[in-house]
């Protein structure tokens, strides 16, 4: 290992280095969704530098662009990003780990991921959670001997070529709607309650979704919008009630790239009791604010439990690009594997 070097990762310094690296670590992956690599560089720049300068009043996004790198002679070999989800400092994610391919097999990535656990648990991190390609069986294998246990999957959709849908019908006993920023704010506990009931009772055990990952803190509403423009994109959001109860049996968010340079994003969130209704116009919507936005795929991601809401969804011209499995490690009872 003459000339390799770890040390942290400077989103100043590193980024660019890293993205060359994910040109050729991710190719199958990119190759899948159909996205230039290279193509949001520029924009992550000019987001990690605002970021960069509001961190130093805001101690929550100093952990938003966190990890280390091997170099070589001075190139970007391998690396790994982790950062805190949410608001909740004892919950952690593993962002990104690649290495390139001539490197693969030396134990540079078993390397980083032990170094990112080690500085986790030291920032008082007590879980840690990632996603791996279904079919990416190294890296399954890896995390795996650390102690990550899977949870769920779930699969990535691309639709190139949208077709009509239908709408909620006035007889029906759900009522779908744009939300505005502040009703979606506002609906926090609604969306938290929606998301647990879509995930059922025995990954709830298992693995508790956090409150404080739907509620936000008012500097997070409001600089939301502001890096939005900034990266050259727009979204909208859909709520879907009961009409006589009120509660919030589904969602959408529909994120537009306004520069041609990536695909468009679709994610819903839908209780299972309502998924035979609701799955299908919620998609159909977002299809049809997104038409005329340009020639990129929209992607979806939806979790390999709603079957109902797959068949619509390739019922509606989403074929299925890839699986992912999510895996949680509990870092107080994790092995110590080096």
């Amino acid at each position: 290992m003459e000339n390799l070097v770890l040390r942290e990762y400077r989103s100043k310094e590193d980024m660019a280095g890293t993205y060359d690296l994910a040109e050729v670590a991710y190719v199958e992956d990119y190759a899948r969704i159909g996205r230039d690599v290279k193509a949001g560089l520029r924009r992550e720049q000019r987001v990690a530098a605002v970021l960069s300068g509001l961190s130093r009043i805001f101690r929550a996004l100093r952990d938003l662009s966190t990890g280390y790198v091997w170099a070589r002679d001075g190139r970007i070999v391998s690396c790994i990003h982790y950062a805190r989800c949410g608001l909740d400092g004892d919950r952690w994610s593993i962002e990104t780990l690649m290495t390139h391919p001539d490197e693969q097999r030396k134990g540079l990535a078993r390397t980083l991921v032990q170094k990112s656990l080690e500085a986790i648990r030291a920032r008082g991190g007590r879980t840690c959670e990632l996603k791996v390609r279904a079919d990416n069986e190294s890296a399954y294998a890896l995390y795996r001997s650390f102690g990550f246990t899977p949870v769920d999957s779930t699969v990535h959709l691309k639709n190139e070529t949208p077709p009509d849908g239908e709408t909620i019908g006035d007889s029906a006993p759900y009522v779908l709607q744009p939300a505005t920023a502040a009703e979606w704010a506002a609906g926090w506990n609604e969306r938290y309650e929606l998301a647990r009931r879509e995930r059922g009772s025995d990954l709830e055990l298992l693995f508790p979704l956090s409150p404080n990952a739907f509620r936000k803190p008012p500097y997070a509403r409001w600089l939301a919008p502001i890096l939005m423009r900034m990266s050259g994109i727009r979204g909208e959001r859909w709520i879907v009630k009961q009409e006589k109860a009120g509660r919030w049996v589904g969602t959408l968010s529909a994120i537009c790239d306004r520069t041609g340079g990536r695909e468009h994003e679709l994610t819903m969130s839908i209780d299972p009791e309502a998924e035979a209704d609701v799955a299908q116009p919620l998609l159909a919507t977002g299809l049809e604010w997104l038409d005329g936005s340009g020639d990129q795929p929209v992607l979806l991601e939806l979790s390999a439990a709603r079957q109902h809401a797959l068949r619509e969804a390739r019922a509606l011209g989403f074929h299925e690009i890839m699986t992912w499995h999510r895996l949680v490690l509990r870092l107080d009872s994790a092995p110590d594997v080096g």
